[in-house]
């Protein structure tokens, strides 16, 4: 085999590899939460989760990044968390021992968030699941006033 050959087979199966790690779960995620909230304000996030994987799932976490969190604070959650850490960035981590989420149905996880700074925040909210499932991250932002 000469080098070119190699080169392509290697090239090949970095594709074939990348391309089970793009894979569609069949995991989706939708998250609300008002454009522009008053500081002091309680508001909810609403993570609408759907599975339409073909096998039951079980949500083990909802996290919210850093660039989001800062202005905000959450004050629980509905299903309650069974624990939960602020890491050293910042970011917010709701922890479950597991949602459930049966084939075909939808559920919703709500934080319920108190709007505590001024300014306009950006992040994400990262979905994760028990086993293998890939994480969903969703962009988002809200303007406290």
């Amino acid at each position: 085999m000469n080098v070119r050959t190699g080169l392509l087979a290697s090239f090949g199966m970095l594709v074939l590899l990348g391309a089970g790690c793009l894979a569609d779960s069949g995991m989706t995620a939708l998250v609300a939460l008002p454009d522009t909230v008053t500081s002091g304000e309680d508001f909810p996030i609403v993570v609408s989760v759907t599975n339409a994987s073909g096998e039951d799932q079980m949500i083990e976490s909802v996290t919210v990044s850093s660039g989001l969190y800062e202005g905000l604070f959450v004050n629980s959650t509905v299903p309650a968390e069974d624990d939960w850490e602020i890491d050293d960035f910042g970011t917010y981590s709701s922890m479950y021992e597991g949602i459930p989420v049966a084939n075909g149905e939808t559920v919703d996880v709500t934080l319920d968030t108190n709007a505590v700074w001024e300014g306009d925040y950006f992040g994400s909210i990262d979905i994760c699941f028990v086993g293998d499932i890939p994480c969903i991250y969703e962009s988002t932002s809200v303007s406290v006033e």
